[in-house]
């Protein structure tokens, strides 16, 4: 009896020794699983597919800019007049296209024209005296070969003809300046363009310099252009 009541004890504690080791290893192998397979699902998640292409160097590359400009003619003139007058004639009005060499404006020029009317005048009244004069002269210097002229009437001759040489080439200065102050009444066009302003009406008395009209080249155009940064 107490050897049968003794073995039975044994029995089971040697049945519970060997159940947990069991156990453990069942559990472990249960963990070893799901790391498995969570291993796998992440593997799975981070394979990625990418396409790749060569790259070839270039030399440049295209920028956008903006840029902000005016186109202008290449010349820009205020026409005017050296003299001071009367404004006699307008030629042309705004708008209107001239050549080189156009007649622009003019002004009234009767004073001068009166002037040199005059001054011709008078040179054709030296010019006839100087010519008396030499004929004279000519005439004393004969009859001083023959020794019928005195040397005082001869010095007076030459005197006169070289004061009166002196006075026409005065004369002569006159008139060219004259006609040069008449030439100087009209403006005329100093290039191929179109008028855009006109700053005077006929009848206006205007002084030397006063503006009339406002003359642009047609011959091309220039661009005046600014930088602005990307925006």
């Amino acid at each position: 009896m107490s050897s049968a009541t003794s073995a039975r004890p044994h029995t089971r504690l040697s049945n519970a020794t060997i159940s947990v080791p069991v156990l453990l290893g069942l559990f472990m192998l249960m963990l070893s699983g799901c790391d498995t397979e969570a291993q796998s699902q992440i593997e799975q998640v981070n394979q990625l597919t990418v396409s790749s292409i060569r790259l070839t160097p270039e030399s440049g590359y295209p920028v956008k800019q903006r840029f902000l400009g005016t186109v202008k003619a290449p010349q820009e003139s205020t026409l005017g007049f050296e003299l001071a007058g009367k404004l006699s004639a307008l030629h042309v009005t705004q708008g209107d296209t001239v050549a080189i060499g156009q007649k622009i404006a003019s002004l009234n020029t009767e004073l001068l024209e009166t002037e040199l009317n005059q001054l011709m005048a008078k040179r054709d009244q030296i010019a006839a005296q100087l010519q008396l004069i030499k004929r004279n002269l000519s005439r004393q210097l004969s009859l001083k070969k023959k020794g019928f002229s005195a040397d005082a009437q001869i010095d007076d001759l030459k005197s006169q003809r070289n004061t009166l040489s002196a006075s026409l080439d005065e004369v002569d200065a006159g008139i060219l300046a004259t006609r040069l102050r008449i030439d100087k009444s009209t403006v005329y066009a100093p290039y191929n363009g179109v008028i855009s302003t006109r700053h005077v009406s006929q009848g206006d008395v205007i002084g030397a310099g006063t503006p009339t009209f406002t003359l642009l080249s047609t011959l091309g155009r220039e661009a005046h252009i600014a930088y602005l940064p990307k925006w």
